[in-house]
């Protein structure tokens, strides 16, 4: 495996996503967090890759981490504007599912504002 082909960590961290789909409670949490560590080499290795950033966030979303996941839908966002919608309604989705809280919600609001 090349270390350097962005492509390779992201496929890789999309494998660890599925494995920890096949998860239940605590046993999900290594897989997840191995998922974690490849998108963060996918994205150091292309930053500029809104999809990466997407993907991260759900992932850290999963984590029940949605500061940080919010902290990175904000830069694929940023990065592709015209998708920004769907990068925010994929927050909401997962927020919801993971009885995450509302202000995360407003705070929503307030990054897409910023993006106008």
């Amino acid at each position: 495996m090349d270390p350097n082909q962005n492509v390779i960590w992201a496929n890789l961290a999309d494998a660890y996503v599925g494995l920890a789909a096949t998860k239940t409670g605590a046993d999900q949490q290594a897989p997840l967090d191995k998922a974690l560590e490849a998108y963060s080499k996918a994205i150091a290795l292309k930053p500029d890759n809104p999809a990466y950033h997407n993907n991260y966030a759900l992932t850290l979303a999963k984590a029940k981490k949605f500061d940080e996941a919010q902290n990175e839908l904000n830069k694929a966002a940023q990065l592709d504007p015209t998708n920004a919608g769907r990068y925010y309604y994929n927050l909401v989705r997962k927020q919801r599912a993971g009885g995450g809280s509302r202000s995360g919600f407003q705070e929503v609001d307030r990054s897409q504002s910023r993006l106008r």
